[in-house]
């Protein structure tokens, strides 16, 4: 019997177990607005296509977002919430490539956002053409790349890579203990935005953006976990 409540136990635990059951229940509401929609337009009663599309999108976004947890974390070889203490970050050029690679995947990826909606029929025939806004964004994106190199830099300036991704922060005083402060509030800032951005994301349906979007989150994390890891040194060579 105590075997039988230590495998439960273990199966409760199984983060990868929430986000498989997220996946089929994201499948299962676009299977459902697809079939709608269908349905929609065969007897052209198009007042009730906004809604089956809007399923569409959250079924698609949270198939995305779980599938892109379930990739991060057989990568990252986690099974259970334990796990994620022994968690540890890539080292400073794997998260340079891994920043910039995000960057220019996300020309892309607007690329396939637009034009799934346009072959969905989303837009009117009057429409403007989807490449204005594929052009607009993915200029966006070139010129988003010279700060984002900037930020990186800075942030792996007084950093000590590969580190455990979640560690207790040490007792600093002085300058050290403000400049661990003002990291704190810049990658905590960040990653609120990040999360607020992410959960637009699902709602939208922007299939790829979801997933770089978790990248970048998982970016702003192993950069805050350097400058922990930096700080920790610092105090156990004194």
């Amino acid at each position: 019997m105590a075997g039988l409540n230590n495998l439960d136990m273990r199966n409760f635990n199984n983060i990868r177990v929430y986000l498989f059951v997220a996946f089929f229940i994201g499948i299962l509401l676009l299977v459902t607005a697809c079939v709608l929609f269908q349905q929609e337009i065969i007897s052209n009663e198009s007042t009730s296509i906004g809604l089956w599309t809007r399923c569409m999108d959250i079924g698609s976004g949270i198939i995305s977002f779980s599938f892109g947890c379930l990739c991060f974390l057989f990568f990252l070889n986690v099974k259970t919430l334990q796990d994620l203490k022994s968690v540890k970050t890539k080292n400073k050029t794997v998260l340079w490539m891994l920043a910039n690679g995000m960057a220019l995947l996300m020309i892309p990826a607007t690329g396939w956002y637009y034009l799934f909606r346009a072959m969905r029929g989303d837009y009117l025939p009057s429409a403007d053409s989807i490449g204005i806004p594929i052009a607009i964004q993915s200029h966006t994106v070139l010129l988003f790349l010279l700060p984002l190199n900037v930020f990186v830099l800075l942030s792996l300036m007084r950093s000590s890579l590969p580190a455990p991704m979640f560690q207790p922060k040490p007792c600093l005083k002085g300058k050290n203990k403000l400049e661990l402060w003002f990291w704190d509030i810049v990658f905590g800032v960040l990653l609120a935005l990040a999360v607020v951005v992410l959960i637009l994301l699902v709602i939208d349906g922007d299939h790829i953006m979801i997933v770089l979007m978790m990248g970048f989150i998982y970016l702003l994390l192993s950069l805050r976990a350097g400058k922990v890891n930096y700080q920790r040194k610092i105090v156990s060579e004194k």
